[in-house]
């Protein structure tokens, strides 16, 4: 009695052995791991660099809301545009007009 030998022996060697899909898949699957890494970078830095750009700004507007007064008066405002003296020589004369007034009245 014969037997196929080579019929069983074909099986056997496909199982035995990783076919070439299998072989390529390797290589294909590290470099598009490397392409992800290589696209996610630049996105991960740049978000990285916004959160860090957020910070320092944040920083930056709380030291200034600190330092500004919460209610500014008028002559705050008149001494921060520099009008101070402006301010006292319009109240001085708006004295003397009403003296000057009271005074043509007495007459």
């Amino acid at each position: 009695m014969e037997s196929l030998p080579t019929t069983v022996s074909a099986k056997s060697d496909r199982r035995g052995r990783p076919s070439k899909s299998q072989n390529t898949s390797k290589p294909s699957l590290i470099l598009a791991f490397f392409s992800c890494l290589a696209w996610l970078w630049p996105l991960t830095f740049r978000l990285w660099q916004d959160a860090q750009y957020r910070a320092a700004l944040n920083t930056v507007l709380k030291k200034n809301y600190d330092q500004r007064p919460k209610v500014l008066t008028v002559e705050d405002k008149l001494l921060a545009l520099g009008c101070k003296d402006l301010e006292r020589r319009i109240v001085e004369t708006g004295m003397e007009l009403a003296h000057a007034k009271s005074q043509v009245t007495l007459n």
